[in-house]
């Protein structure tokens, strides 16, 4: 269990947030004595399972993922940092090079001009009242990283192929993060999305598509 002052704290203390440690993990954020609390609770027969269906990727997601022994750079950005720290690790632990952390669009972007980074993490609703997306508009093409919106406010916002390749709805779980991420750098190299889709994925298509989806 980990504890961090209020002001340090998740923006929603009592939703359900998924962190990642090297096992699948479930997690809840609760106010004690002042404080927020992240307490973890492993759940290691839902994750062997999950990590059995990541593993049937194979040799084409080994390729994606280290690009011919190039590790691929992920940019977290993400207002929770409790959050990103976990994220962090886990990302670490499962090959990855973090090339950092942002909490706002303008330290996002800075930081991925700088790092340059193939994958891009983004939370919708960011600290100072930033979104995701005005990062991703600073960000285009070409050269533009590969961009998952992993975020709890899905439906509060209309996100098309113009604000990036995917997004992942919260709360979700270590080994649907680690998927995603797959599914966009398969995107990214080879313009397709190769199934199986983790819980809470959905792909970004273009505005036309997406209207005619809503019947607009």
């Amino acid at each position: 269990m980990l504890c961090c002052s209020e002001n340090g704290g998740p923006r929603e203390p009592f939703a359900y947030r998924t962190i990642g440690f090297k096992r699948d993990c479930f997690a809840r954020s609760v106010p004690i004595f002042g404080c927020y609390c992240l307490i973890a609770v492993e759940v290691s027969a839902v994750g062997q399972e999950q990590f059995a269906n990541l593993s049937q990727a194979g040799p084409e997601f080994e390729r994606l993922h280290t690009e011919g022994q190039r590790v691929l750079k992920v940019l977290i950005v993400e207002d929770d940092l409790m959050m990103a720290d976990f994220m962090e690790e886990l990302l670490v632990d499962s090959g990855y090079e973090v090339s950092g952390i942002a909490r706002t669009v303008d330290a996002a972007v800075a930081l991925a001009q700088r790092s340059k980074p193939n994958l891009l993490i983004l939370d919708m609703r960011l600290a100072d009242g930033g979104l995701g997306t005005e990062v991703a508009a600073q960000l285009l093409p070409p050269g533009r990283p590969g961009i998952l919106y992993a975020t709890g406010n899905m439906s509060q916002i209309a996100l098309t192929s113009a604000d990036g390749e995917a997004c992942l709805s919260k709360p979700y779980r270590s080994v649907d993060l680690l998927r995603s991420l797959e599914i966009v750098a398969g995107i990214v190299a080879t313009g397709k999305a190769q199934p199986p889709f983790p819980r809470g994925f959905q792909l970004l298509h273009p505005a036309a598509i997406k209207s005619q989806a809503v019947g607009i």
